[in-house]
């Protein structure tokens, strides 16, 4: 087969290296090899040192009568993984049946999720962005509907976003004292990546909303 072969031309493929090393008269060992260097030895035993710290702070199989989950890595870094939403929708199964609600129907409506629903055109006011997000809702649920914004806690780092707001901020418009006949001169991607220009945006948003009889919270 050709496993064989290649398993048995290795030996032909030594002594030719073999030669060639003798001819040019080059040398190599394995004491040259990139994983026995000092430096490589001592990084490899760092990490090992901060591997066993972590697992002994971190048993990964506790004495307990109860159920948890296990910590099965270390993250290699300061902040969190950026998780993937997309992932964690494919484990749920659609609903194949009508849902027919009893009584008035009240929607919920999630404001983050609301914030990237509007296209923003260029050089247009925030105060007529804010009116396409009223229109969108009318146009769309009607007005039994409430929007909830998850807030901003006063310690945004001890926030569970806070890694993604972080990670969102590399690429972020810097901030922008704006009104409602301000015009818009950033992507909105850019604009929002900024939290204080976010935080003016909804409380902006929220304004037009209460103002068309929205509920928000």
């Amino acid at each position: 087969g050709v496993l064989t072969r290649w398993t048995l031309g290795m030996i032909h493929l030594q002594n030719i290296c073999f030669e060639i090393e003798k001819f040019c008269d080059v040398k190599l060992t394995s004491s040259e090899h990139v994983d026995t260097r000092p430096s490589r030895i001592a990084r490899d035993n760092e990490d090992v040192a901060k591997l066993s710290q972590w697992l002994s702070e971190h048993n990964p199989f506790p004495k307990i009568d109860v159920i948890m989950s296990i910590a099965s890595v270390i993250v290699g870094g300061e902040s969190m993984r950026k998780g993937t939403k997309s992932s964690l929708y494919t484990t749920f199964s659609p609903i194949t049946q009508d849902v027919k609600p009893e009584g008035s129907q009240y929607v919920v409506v999630d404001g983050g999720h609301l914030l990237h629903k509007i296209v923003w055109r260029q050089q247009a006011t925030f105060g007529a962005i804010a009116d396409r997000y009223v229109q969108y809702l009318n146009n769309k649920y009607g007005q039994d509907i409430a929007v909830i914004f998850d807030g901003f806690p006063d310690d945004d780092k001890k926030s569970t976003k806070n890694c993604e707001r972080l990670r969102r901020a590399a690429h972020f418009s810097p901030d922008v004292m704006f009104y409602e006949e301000t015009v818009l001169e950033y992507t909105k991607e850019k604009f929002l990546a900024n939290e204080c220009n976010k935080k003016r945006f909804i409380e902006l948003l929220k304004k037009a909303l209460q103002k068309a009889n929205i509920c928000v919270q």
